[in-house]
This record gives C-alpha cells, structure tokens and sequence, in this order.
C-alpha cells in the first residue's frame, strides 16, 4: 500500500459518519402542507365514488397480500372497536380494569374466568354499567331474562326495581 493510500485511510478513519440525507423540496413541502393535502384528500374521498373504490381496493389487496399490514389493521381494530364499546358505556380504561380487577378476571354470574373480552352488561332503562359478563351468560339472557330472581349473584341495580 502506498503513503498516499494509507494518508487517505487516517483521514477518512478520523472523519465522522456523513449526516443523513437531506430531504429533497417534494418532501419538505409536503410536510409543511400536510393539513392542506389530507384535506384535499378527505373532500375527494367524499365526494369521489371511483376515487373511494381505488383507495379501497388498492387497501384491499395490501391486506391481502401483506401479512404484517393485515396483523397490525387487526390489532388495531380490537383496540378501536374495544375503545369505542367502553365510550358507549361511559367508562374509561381504568375503570374497565378496575372492574375488571374487582370481579377477579371472571364472570359476575358464573364465575368463569374469561377467556375472550368481557361484554359489558348494563340496565337497558338507566344506561348504567352492572357488572361485565361472559359471552355464555349474554347468550343465555337472550333466552332467559337475566333478574335478580333468575340469578342471585346478577347485580342489578337497575333504578326502576321492576324484576321482570
């Protein structure tokens, strides 16, 4: 190796990394008007039938094909569809943990740990949260009404007293 190669290997060993790469006009200016394109985007989303259909088949064939895109949308639709269950009901996170916690992971009627996610029973009339129960006892509350007299253990505290 010459003097000349070996000068060039200390310089370039004392340099540090190169700075990451500058991000071209396109991408700056897309971040400095993204409000103005999602906008753009969600007024011809609405207004647009065959623009819809592409978005949603070109999105319909990326779950399909795409195994780690199809886990996440599933993920992250329990987490939505069990967030919007629980603001329906008017409770939070905690509370639902709290209740949770309270009834020791299992059944306020038969006292079966859950084994899927709790559905959350409540008085049809108040709109108040009674207890969370399993899919077994709410399956069997549609064909027996579920009252204090056909459970002990139901807590109802519906406000109208009526047993029926």
């Amino acid at each position: 190796m010459s003097d000349e190669d070996e000068g060039r290997q200390e310089r370039h060993a004392e340099e540090p990394e190169p700075a990451t790469k500058k991000p071209s006009y396109g991408t700056l200016w897309r971040r400095a008007n993204a409000d103005r394109i999602n906008a753009r985007r969600r007024e011809r989303h609405a207004n647009d039938p065959a623009y819809r259909e592409k978005q949603r088949a070109r999105l319909r064939g990326r779950y399909a094909s795409d195994p780690e895109y199809r886990e996440r949308e599933r993920a992250r639709r329990r987490v939505y569809d069990h967030t919007r269950i629980l603001q329906k009901h008017g409770l939070s996170r905690e509370d639902f943990e709290a209740m949770l916690a309270q009834q020791q992971g299992a059944c306020a009627i038969c006292r079966r740990p859950f084994d899927r996610t709790p559905c959350i029973d409540h008085c049809p009339l108040t709109g108040w949260v009674r207890a969370l129960l399993c899919s077994r006892v709410i399956a069997a509350s549609g064909i027996t009404p579920i009252t204090p007299h056909f459970s002990p253990r139901h807590p109802s505290i519906c406000s109208t007293g009526s047993s029926t």
